[in-house]
């Protein structure tokens, strides 16, 4: 059941849309109510599982809120825009939605704006509580998954209503998801090269070769891989606070599994680019930033070429070899036109 509505006095800022496929959002629930369910929603029962699963335009750098209560929105890229309730997936049908971000926390934080029309009824969705469900209203600050708290403010709209049917759902997470494009390879985790000093990273955590810190660097790349409509970023982030190269290269070293360079391996090979060099704050770091050449300009590459990226970052700490230097795993881009 709702509880009581929050109170949240909000000025709406709209992000300019640079590219689809950024962030993704997972909001997870369970089916409450089921009154007349028909169409495509024929088959849903109370306590049915409910993911409602979208793909946002973001920017780079994101915007900056100047008011307590401010709210971002990001357009949804509604090509992915889904909603499953139990065995039944329901695409998109017509409508403008957003995701609305909010930091405001110890007032209220929440998410708004998630309404459209999904499989020709209208699906509303919006959630609010003053449990500090936002770090900012920066989707890649809020990576991960996000527990809805049922606390003092917390309110919530998720429902489904139309040709008489009313479907209520209780949410109880949202989970944001980086949508990396290309692919990621030449980890730092023993199942290629080995790192120098046996300083493997974790499996599952697909990065480079553990640094003092006791982590490895990740690189991820996001947006269009287009030479016409380049977006493409490339995102480092485990590093320390120290000096970053992001390069390119024609082909991968030894066939992916990259040779030993530094307190890392090197992934990236053959022709090389030096896009640009950032220095890390708090430990991650990206490419272009602002007046930056974007990467397909910067590497001049053209439509169909593959290349291959990675990160080279100073580690001055004493660790592993003597060299003062690691890198991130490598990521693998196909340009299109």
């Amino acid at each position: 059941m709702k509880t009581s509505a929050f109170l949240l006095f909000a000025l709406p800022l709209l992000a300019t849309a640079a590219g689809a496929g950024e962030v993704r959002f997972r909001i997870l629930g369970d089916v409450a109510m089921a009154s007349n369910p028909n169409g495509a929603y024929a088959n849903v029962n109370v306590g049915d599982q409910v993911e409602l699963s979208c793909e946002v335009f973001t920017i780079n750098p994101p915007p900056t809120v100047v008011a307590p209560g401010q709210w971002v929105n990001y357009a949804v890229d509604t090509a992915t825009m889904t909603i499953t309730l139990g065995t039944d997936t329901v695409p998109f049908t017509s409508g403008s939605p957003v995701v609305g971000m909010v930091d405001a926390f110890p007032v209220s934080d929440g998410v708004q704006g998630l309404s459209a029309s999904m499989g020709s009824k209208n699906m509303n969705f919006s959630v609010g509580h003053n449990s500090g469900l936002w770090n900012s209203v920066d989707p890649f600050t809020n990576l991960g998954t996000h527990p809805i708290v049922v606390d003092g403010s917390f309110s919530y709209t998720f429902e489904i209503t139309g040709g008489g049917t009313f479907i209520d759902i209780f949410p109880t997470s949202i989970v944001v998801e980086f949508v990396g494009t290309g692919t990621n390879f030449c980890f730092g985790d023993g199942s290629g090269r080995t790192c120098p000093c046996g300083n493997n990273s974790a499996a599952q955590d697909e990065s480079g070769c553990l640094n003092s810190f006791g982590q490895g660097a990740r690189l991820r790349a996001f947006g269009n891989a287009s030479v016409a409509n380049d977006t493409l970023s490339l995102s480092g982030t485990q590093m320390p606070d120290s000096s970053a190269l992001y390069f390119q290269g024609t082909s991968p070293q030894s066939g992916g599994m990259g040779v030993v360079f530094g307190d890392g391996l090197r992934c990236a090979g053959g022709t090389i680019v030096r896009l640009g060099t950032k220095l890390n704050s708090a430990g991650a770091s990206q490419y272009p930033v602002g007046a930056d050449a974007p990467i397909s300009v910067r590497g001049g590459v053209a439509a169909g070429d593959t290349r291959h990226y990675q990160v080279w970052y100073r580690n001055a700490a004493d660790f592993c070899t003597a060299w003062t230097f690691n890198l991130s795993n490598g990521v693998t881009i196909v340009w299109n036109n």
